[in-house]
């Protein structure tokens, strides 16, 4: 993509030299696999590999999607991975992709936006994993394999599937139980810039999140960054920075085998945990 610009040159009216040029742009259309009938639960004329039938988004879930499976330009990946579809968790994906798209209504400013947006750009000279982490990012979450087939798992709120307790380890291994991380890995406070649309897409300040009686409690601040300039909200970004640090006070963990009461357990469910060392805690599968 180019554009020509034709303009009258006045050296008064241009004292310091021709000015500089800023473009906007929506970007490519994307392949949106919920609104495409030939898959499950589909709706809608979206085919893979028929361009004509995309659309504009700005849904982090399907932008990782179809950066994965890569973009093609007569049989050409010009971006992207190009994994096969069998590589992608087409009902994770889904649920992800409808989870970004919550409305969410912000009671200090009373605007109502998607949950996760994202509004970066993404080139074929940055390194793949880094732009999956970076989507990843956008929705407060991380990426996890089921049965080979890759998903985002975008942070929400969730409830626990099963509760587990010390009897239902394996017994005769090894078990590596943590209460918290070091206080030097976790933060008590986030704090970096977001790209603003309203300010000509620059980078601005979405405001430090904190709480003042956790750093009481921790004797003091720990300041971590959280550059988000592929956010293109000041309210979600400050949202997935306040998610960061939460998630922070939360940081006991635990290696061990359980037993078949166990074995559906997959990444991103939550357990209640009943243990001897941490209580009773709600815990994550990674």
């Amino acid at each position: 993509a180019y554009a020509i610009v034709t303009l009258r040159y006045d050296e008064e009216v241009f004292e310091g030299g021709l000015p500089t040029w800023t473009f906007i742009w929506r970007g490519a259309k994307l392949y949106d696999r919920r609104k495409d009938s030939t898959q499950p639960g589909g709706s809608g004329s979206h085919r893979w590999g028929d361009t004509s039938t995309y659309e504009w988004t700005r849904n982090p879930a399907i932008i990782l999607d179809n950066f994965r499976r890569g973009l093609w330009v007569n049989g050409v990946r010009v971006l992207g991975v190009g994994v096969s579809e069998s590589a992608c968790h087409h009902a994770r994906i889904v649920a992800a992709a409808n989870l970004c798209d919550e409305s969410v209504t912000y009671g200090d400013t009373g605007r109502t936006l998607p949950r996760y947006l994202f509004g970066g750009e993404i080139g074929d000279d940055q390194d793949q994993i880094s732009v999956m982490r970076m989507l990843e990012t956008a929705m407060a979450g991380y990426g996890a394999e089921f049965g080979g087939a890759y998903a985002p798992l975008p942070a929400q709120t969730m409830a626990p599937v099963l509760t587990l307790s010390d009897k239902d380890r394996v017994s005769d291994e090894e078990v590596v139980e943590r209460t918290r991380m070091d206080p030097t890995e976790v933060k008590t406070a986030y704090g970096g810039v977001f790209v603003s649309p309203e300010d000509g897409w620059v980078d601005k300040e979405y405001g430090l999140r904190f709480d003042a009686d956790v750093e009481e409690a921790e004797g003091g601040r720990r300041q971590g960054p959280l550059d988000l300039q592929f956010v293109p909200a000041r309210e979600t970004a400050g949202a997935i920075a306040e998610i960061f640090r939460r998630r922070d006070r939360f940081t006991a963990s635990e290696v061990a085998v359980y037993g078949l009461k166990a074995a559906k357990l997959e990444p991103g469910d939550v357990v209640t945990r009943q243990s001897a060392l941490l209580g009773t805690v709600p815990m994550m599968v990674w």
